[in-house]
């Protein structure tokens, strides 16, 4: 009987000696999937912007990189001389554009806008005050070069503190010149009351204006998704050339941002990472979103938001990410056709 006790407990601990082995090295294949780099780019990133072949992205402040299809590379450039956090960039064809955000002196949060020419290695140019949006209709090719696009501000009466009767103008940039007021012919959807323009997207013939920030084109189809659309807050909607607004699949979790990837997909940010969309070749119907298969939803797909995602051609993707959880991953993380990993 005292045996078969021993053996027993001998058998016992064999197994969790064995059980206790695999989990190291479960782990330890865990740890050595990604070596996570230091990151260069920390804090929350609303904005990447191609612009001459380079990429620029904020956090507050300003970087530029160079080589966009590789990992690293950040160079930090000065901000606005007296500006507030850096919170919004857009570009043209030739000038970069940035939204501070600061406090005037009754209190409320004010934005203004500058200008600089990084080809001619120029200073700031104050070109708008009392500003409610910057952005741009995101034309650019795989390489970052942006010849024919153009960046707008929308002014609205609402920073004053008016909420209820909110007017609004567009105003296309042009450099240091003073804005220009751009009647706005095409719009995505109805605006509702108090909303504004906060984004645009050029279809392949004009430029088209939307009270909604997530919204992207693939060559003339328009993709939208709007988390606050109570009956269709995970359905990626689809427009084509000269159609209507249709629903297309749906993501699983609240979406925060999309763009196009390829000619052929979409990548959407939601609240908990990002998931895939494949376009239908011939309806350009987007499928439901589908989970990655790469290290990123071990990296950044759990309980963190994506609040922007840009794809450069379809072999690099820049995504800012906020966790719920820690500031561990309010950070920029970069994928170069193999694994995510912080930028």
């Amino acid at each position: 009987m005292k045996a078969k006790i021993i053996s027993l407990l001998l058998l016992i601990l064999i197994t969790l000696t064995a059980v206790s082995c695999r989990q190291e090295v479960i782990f330890a294949d865990i740890a050595r999937e990604v070596k996570l780099d230091d990151p260069a780019i920390v804090g929350n990133i609303y904005s990447l912007v191609p612009l001459g072949g380079k990429l620029y992205v904020q956090n507050g402040n300003i970087f530029k990189k160079e080589n966009v299809n590789t990992a690293h590379g950040w160079v930090q450039i000065a901000v606005p001389e007296n500006s507030g956090n850096i919170i919004r960039l857009a570009s043209d064809d030739t000038y970069l554009y940035a939204m501070d955000a600061s406090l005037n002196e009754e209190g409320y949060l004010v934005h203004a806008v500058w200008a600089t020419n990084p080809a001619a290695d120029g200073g700031w140019t104050k070109i708008a005050e009392d500003v409610a949006e910057l952005f741009d209709n995101q034309v650019a090719d795989s390489s970052c070069n942006t010849t024919g696009r153009t960046a707008y501000i929308t002014v609205t009466s609402e920073i004053q503190g008016d909420t209820e009767n909110v007017s609004q103008q567009v105003k296309m940039l042009s450099g240091s010149a003073t804005p220009a007021t751009v009647s706005v012919p095409e719009i995505s959807a109805t605006v509702p009351a108090g909303e504004y323009i906060k984004a645009a997207v050029y279809d392949g013939s004009t430029t088209v204006f939307s009270n909604i920030a997530a919204i992207c084109a693939s060559g003339t189809t328009l993709y939208s998704v709007n988390s606050r659309d109570s009956d269709n807050a995970k359905v990626v909607k689809y427009k084509t050339s000269g159609g209507s607004w249709q629903n297309g699949g749906s993501v699983s979790d609240i979406p925060m941002c999309i763009c196009a990837f390829g000619t052929d997909k979409l990548l959407v940010g939601t609240a908990n990472g990002y998931e895939i969309c494949t376009i239908d070749s011939s309806t350009k119907k987007p499928s439901d979103g589908a989970n990655s298969t790469t290290n990123a939803e071990s990296l950044i797909g759990n309980k963190r938001r994506i609040i922007t995602i840009k794809a450069v051609g379809s072999s690099s993707v820049y995504a800012g990410v906020i966790s719920d959880n820690s500031s561990e991953y309010s950070k920029l993380w970069g994928w170069f056709g193999d694994s995510w990993n912080y930028e």
